[in-house]
């Protein structure tokens, strides 16, 4: 895949980083073969860079060369973002893949979220959170194409960011079809949370937390 960036959208990314406040920063991991795809992800971050005038800062890294760094993100394959605020906080929140067609949306609005902090979760959700006994790893699989997979993508990076129990990655299933296949994801967006609970489709803030709930009742109530 060829990424062009035309003129005129690059103007436009200008205009969509005048409502992004200062303050977020994006690991970039790439790597030289065996990545259709890291050519555009440096394509994509160069014109990021140039269109956020500094707010959003961007540090790149090797995926393979700099393997610490990878594993002190849990980074586990290229091409991938990681979302930070300025001094690197790790919370656990990545993207896998390309973010163009409809995820542009989901990295815009981490863009957004990551300085302020404001995830705005409800009491209930916050509540469900703080009686977290297990850390939750929540993977999201997505594709350019889904206008419903932003809603669960950031839900899910809201939860990781409200959580220090909570770990969230949201994966491009076209990207990497091998791990799609192996999640049996037939449609998106898909969520699968510990390698146990599956939920397709995407779902407001209170139906999902009502609905994880429950699932892991069921797993830590013994028949």
């Amino acid at each position: 895949m060829d990424l062009v960036i035309t003129q005129e959208e690059k103007e436009r990314l200008k205009e969509i980083f005048r409502d992004v406040p200062s303050g977020a920063k994006v690991l970039i991991f790439t790597q030289s073969i065996n990545c259709p795809t890291c050519p555009s992800m440096e394509k994509l971050v160069d014109a990021l860079e140039e269109a956020s005038g500094g707010k959003v800062k961007f540090e790149r890294y090797n995926f393979v060369q700099d393997k610490e760094i990878a594993e002190k993100y849990g980074v586990k394959m290229a091409p991938a973002m990681v979302f930070t605020d300025e001094s690197g906080t790790n919370y656990g929140i990545i993207f896998y893949g390309l973010p163009i067609g409809y995820e542009f949306i989901t990295l815009i609005e981490m863009f957004k979220m990551i300085p302020t902090k404001a995830h705005n979760l409800s009491k209930k959700t916050m509540d469900f959170l703080n009686s977290l006994t297990q850390d939750l790893e929540i993977k999201v699989f997505v594709t350019p194409s889904c206008p419903y997979c932003p809603q669960a993508a950031i839900l899910s990076y809201k939860l990781a960011m409200a959580s220090p129990k909570v770990k969230s990655c949201v994966i491009e299933a076209m990207e990497f079809e091998d791990m799609a296949i192996s999640y049996n994801v037939v449609g998106v967006p898909k969520i699968v949370i510990n390698d146990m609970i599956e939920i397709e489709g995407a779902m407001p803030e209170p139906y999902f937390i009502e609905h994880v709930k429950r699932q892991l009742q069921k797993i830590i109530t013994p028949r």
